[in-house]
């Protein structure tokens, strides 16, 4: 690729840059890259060429048009172009055409797939109305007539008979003249009589239009294309075909489309759309292809945006390092990468917040690169800090975040509790990438969650995981089977008949229970990632401070809390934040001990043993084991306090070790040499009194959160052999032997953990 100054690519261009799709092409400044060097075909590939191919060759299906859906950002165009070159080897022809560009400024209705339409017709050098092809529209008048408008055939034969396309003026007028669904007509019926006459196509076993990239409309313009529109024009021009004495012949439709669009775009007309559905199951995200970019285009960035590169480059091979790291975050994003991308940039580039440049990502090349690779928990808590925040910005927190406080009533998180209630349903045996989320009926859902939640508080949640009007937010979960509907300039779903429904309860007619049964919902994989990773995080807790008013950006991950708070009494910015977090996690177990109590084990006659088995549809049964050792599973609060010890403890060995010697006597040294009096006044300066002041705070913060684990009293931390020892006497004595020496580790193995890394994603 080469480069001028007159056309530095931007960051977002060069992450994102896709000759296949207009949106991201960057033709201008791109036009000399080769992007087949940053293409690699995923072992996914090949079983969804299989499944696409079956799907639009002759006699192997009756439908109507094929749907090839999947998450936003996924690689559906990369692999549809791919897939066009594979099957051209075969002599199968696929037109793909993205009607969608950038080209037409805010238009979001059907003017837009229209101008599109227009565009691409004039480009043609020669239009079939041209040549001898369209004498077909004159000849066997008649039988078109039967499918088509005749003002529309009248018009046409006209514009044939009185050669109307001298230039592209006169085209262009033609064109102008025709409203949207004449303007579909008349280009479908080019492309089409192009097969069936031209002989560069005569001899091509299908013809297959592919409509690329209609998300753009607005849903009420995309359901009416596709349930009205779209599935009449191609009824007539197959049945045109068979009129026309060409029953070999027939035309294929693939409609692509994000699986949220889907979900709505056939509610309610599932029975009257005759379409095959292919989720697109591309999964796997290759860090190198990340790499590849960067070094492509390092060296054409936009002069201000080249600092970024390093701190992209750094998430980018940390997330590799760390076990299942890059899954994790690739993963929260329902597997896209250009959302994951567009994340990492906006988590690098510098914000303009109060008196300097502040990023999400906002630690020096030396300090991160210093932290050891075993302390692989903190250096994932500083990239998982940072999406996080960037989760915080697009309101996700504000969506499905706990209360804060503790409140007279028993509560808990019910958001969590829904989310691991369809988790349970949709995976019995545990998640697996290659075992698509089931959809799982409202009334069904709903008899799951009835005991612990209203009904009104059972669809606000419902309406709150999903966010058609954000399409950068994690969506947690997909709707089928109802529209949402236009409020103001947004959509929400309207659950009102529904909640009326589900509260007549038994009284419900056969009617009514269909009605309820239409309506389906599907756990994404964001939510899986949620609940396994982010939920209990110790970054996640602390995010919450953000409801003090003060800036997301503001707040630092534990391990970059390097600085000190006070000098008298004397006191690290590090600790401040560990006791804020606790306070947080203590209000949270009081919340969910008096919730258990009142509604588990009181209202619903639950002991904790019958509550962690694995019978129970409200506790997150991530792993399983075959083998029937695993009898139970955790509780919320015992995973969430076992994953804050296990976090706390690496950073008190990191930071009593090499933290302390990279970071911390740095920070003593320049006050004593810049601020000699302030230094004075510090009454621990030695190192080893430093270090062992440090070691004896965390180590008390982990035996309160000890503490909170023995009073949870689960059932799935006792030992299954009587005479072993229990996990809280197991973490005691690590404990004990930690305050004597702050570099042993409080490290107890413990198979109920279920916050480690694993193959399950």
């Amino acid at each position: 690729m080469t480069t001028n100054n007159s056309s530095k690519i931007t960051l977002s261009e060069a992450l994102l840059y896709n000759p296949h799709d207009s949106r991201y092409s960057y033709r201008s400044r791109l036009r000399n890259f080769n992007f087949s060097e940053l293409i690699e075909e995923l072992k996914t590939y090949g079983h969804m060429k299989d499944l696409l191919l079956k799907s639009i060759t002759y006699g192997n299906y009756d439908r109507d048009f094929t749907f090839f859906t999947g998450y936003s950002g996924t690689g559906k165009t990369t692999f549809l172009y791919w897939f066009k070159e594979q099957i051209g080897k075969d002599n199968y022809y696929i037109d793909i055409i993205n009607l969608i560009v950038d080209e037409h400024g805010l238009i979001t209705d059907e003017s837009l797939i229209k101008d599109c339409l227009k565009e691409r017709l004039l480009a043609e050098e020669e239009m079939p109305i041209e040549t001898e092809l369209f004498k077909n529209i004159i000849i066997k008048r008649e039988i078109f007539l039967k499918y088509f408008y005749p003002d529309f055939i009248n018009e046409v034969t006209r514009a044939y008979q009185y050669r109307k396309f001298s230039d592209i003026e006169t085209k262009r007028r033609f064109l102008d003249k025709l409203g949207f669904e004449k303007m579909l007509i008349f280009y479908l019926l080019n492309s089409v009589l192009k097969f069936i006459y031209n002989p560069e196509f005569n001899s091509k076993k299908s013809y297959t239009i592919c409509f690329d990239n209609l998300d753009e409309l607005l849903i009420e313009h995309l359901a009416e294309v596709l349930q009205t529109k779209l599935i009449d024009i191609h009824l007539k021009l197959n049945q045109l075909i068979v009129d026309l004495g060409l029953e070999n012949k027939k035309i294929y439709f693939i409609i692509v489309c994000r699986e949220a669009n889907y979900a709505v775009i056939t509610a309610q007309r599932a029975d009257a759309i005759n379409a095959g559905l292919i989720p697109f199951e591309n999964t796997g995200f290759n860090p190198e292809i990340f790499r590849k970019r960067c070094e492509k285009f390092g060296y054409g960035y936009n002069t201000d945006e080249a600092d970024l590169l390093p701190d992209l480059v750094r998430i980018n091979n940390a997330s590799t390092k760390q076990d299942q790291s890059v899954n994790i975050f690739f993963t929260l994003f329902n597997y896209s990468y250009r959302r994951l991308a567009l994340a990492m940039i906006e988590i690098c580039r510098p914000q303009e917040i109060d008196y300097a440049n502040y990023r999400l990502f906002s630690i020096s090349k030396n300090e991160y690169d210093k932290i050891p690779d075993k302390y692989i928990y903190g250096k994932r808590g500083i990239l998982m800090n940072s999406f996080i925040r960037y989760l915080a910005a697009e309101n996700f927190l504000d969506r499905i975040a706990p209360r804060r406080e503790v409140t007279a009533q028993p509560h808990c998180n019910c958001t969590r509790m829904f989310l691991t209630v369809l988790f349970n349903i949709s995976y019995p045996n545990g998640f697996k990438i290659s075992a698509p989320p089931p959809k799982i009926s409202l009334h069904e859902l709903y008899k799951r969650c009835k005991d612990i939640m209203k009904v009104s508080e059972f669809l606000k949640i419902i309406k709150s995981l999903v966010d058609f009007n954000k399409s950068s937010w994690a969506h947690l979960i997909t709707i089928y089977g109802k529209q949402p509907e236009r409020i103001n300039r947004s959509y929400e779903f309207d659950f009102d008949t529904e909640g009326k429904l589900l509260l007549k309860k038994a009284a419900l007619t056969g009617a009514e229970q269909t009605q309820l049964d239409l309506i389906k919902v599907s756990i994404n994989p964001s939510a899986y990632i949620y609940l396994k990773y982010i939920y209990t995080h110790f970054e996640y807790i602390s995010a919450y401070r953000t409801s003090n008013g003060n800036s997301i950006y503001h707040y630092k991950p534990l391990f970059q809390l390097t600085k000190i708070e006070n000098y008298i009494p004397f006191e690290w910015k590090f600790q401040k934040q560990i006791e804020s977090v606790y306070d947080t996690v203590k209000t949270f177990h009081e919340n969910t001990n008096r919730f258990f109590h009142d509604v588990f084990q009181g209202k619903l006659q639950y002991t904790k043993e019958k509550y962690c088995r694995s019978a129970s549809p409200y506790i997150f049964k991530s792993k399983y084991d075959d083998t029937g050792k695993r009898k139970y599973y955790p509780f919320y609060m015992t995973r969430l306090i076992t994953s804050h010890i296990r976090y706390l403890d690496d950073f008190r060995l990191y930071i009593t070790q090499e933290g302390y010697e990279n970071i911390l006597s740095k920070e003593l040294l320049a006050i004593e040499q810049n601020n000699p009096i302030t230094y004075a006044n510090i009454r621990v300066k030695e190192p080893e009194k430093i270090k062992e002041k440090i070691n004896v705070f965390i180590i008390g913060y982990i035996e309160k959160y000890i503490v909170l684990l023995e009073k949870m009293d689960d059932p799935a931390i006792k030992s299954y052999v009587p005479k072993e020892e229990s996990l809280v006497a197991k973490f005691k004595t690590a404990l004990e032997k930690a305050k004597e020496d702050h570099s042993l580790e409080i490290k107890v193995d413990d198979d109920n953990d279920d916050n480690d890394d694993s193959d399950e994603i």
